[in-house]
Formats: structure tokens, sequence, C-alpha cells
């Protein structure tokens, strides 16, 4: 994993994951690099700007800003603002974006995250740049890196996949044909990494 994503993505698994009756492990990772349609100018960037984070408290930060035409709106339900800023690509049929999602003043970002939770329809609103308009922004936007790691055997359960985490139902004979068949999944993990920065995001 680390080669493929030239070090970005580090220790997916360890030694703890892989044990005596383990014999089949599947990883999927996805490693995106993307260079912003229009680029953030070194000049342009505060290098010790003040950052008020949710827990009230404010670091200093490096804030890139750009003034630009971006696709811009509000969402009432959730009481964000929202900019799409786009990636370059060479195929006009496929676009990525980067989308940010801003809680307006006296929002907190928790209740944003519980209502995106318990409404994925307002997440698909949000990325199907419905109600957005193309409007001048001063953006900026923090250099940031963040790391995290996702618990995928809860949230497939919950869409159905049950068997397959069951000790009397499991059954992958279609799979592979060894003497352990029936040995259910005990965990997957996703891990991502995010870097954001002047010219790029990973």
């Amino acid at each position: 994993v680390e080669d493929q994503t030239n070090n970005l993505i580090q220790n997916l698994l360890s030694q703890n994951d892989v044990k005596r009756d383990t014999r089949l492990i599947i990883v999927n990772c996805i490693y995106f690099k993307g260079t912003w349609r229009k680029q953030f100018e070194e000049h342009s960037t505060n290098e010790n700007a003040d950052f008020h984070e949710a827990s009230g408290n404010v670091s200093k930060v490096k804030l890139m800003f750009m003034k630009e035409k971006y696709l811009y709106g509000e969402n009432k339900d959730l009481h964000v603002q929202i900019a799409h800023l786009p990636y370059k690509s060479d195929n006009a049929r496929v676009q990525f974006v980067f989308t940010v999602i801003l809680p307006q003043k006296g929002v907190s970002l928790n209740s944003v995250e519980q209502k995106l939770s318990s409404k994925p329809q307002l997440l698909q609103q949000i990325l199907n740049d419905e109600n957005t308009r193309t409007e001048e922004l001063l953006l900026y936007l923090p250099k940031f890196k963040m790391e995290a790691s996702f618990e995928l055997s809860d949230v497939l359960k919950r869409l159905g996949m049950v068997n397959a985490f069951s000790d009397s139902a499991a059954d992958f004979t279609v799979l592979y044909d060894f003497e352990i068949q029936n040995q259910p999944i005990e965990d997957l993990e996703s891990k991502t990494l995010t870097l954001i920065m002047m010219g790029s995001s990973e």
C-alpha cells in the first residue's frame, strides 16, 4: 500500500491483523492526486493566520487565499455555505471537485455532521450542485493534513451484508476451495490521508 500511494498511506495492516487462522487478506486502496484548475499562489498565502477551531481554540495555520469564481450555494437545512473547487481534467466527461462545507456563524460543526449522518440525502443535494450558482469568492483555505481510519464492518452489516460476518452463516466456498471455507470476516478497515496544498490535493 505504501509503494502504491507514494508512502502517503502507511501501516494499513498491523501484525495483529494477521493471525494463525488468517487465510485471505483483501486490501482496497484509492490514491488520488488532483491539481487545482486554478492554483493558489504562494505569495498569497498567510504563513501565520488565526484559525478558529470548533472547540473555540485559535491556532496558527498557513492560510491560502484565492479570489476566483466558483460554484457557490447555501443549504438552509444544514445552515452552511458550500463551494465547489474543480480539479484539472483531461476528460471533459469526468470532472472531480473538492467540496468545502462551511457552517454559518453560530452553527457547530458537530451539528452539521449529525444532520449529514442522519439524512444522507442532504449530502447528495450538496454534491449534486443543487441550488448553486457561479459567484466570485474570496476563498481562504488552510493547508492541512488529515488522516483517518474507518471500521467498515458495521456499515456493511447495516447495508445487509450480515452472513459474511457470522460464525454460522459465513460461506465463501465460491471464492476458494480449501479447508477453512466458513470462517467469518472479522473486520474491515479503510484508511485515508488527505493533504491540501497550493498546487494540488492528495
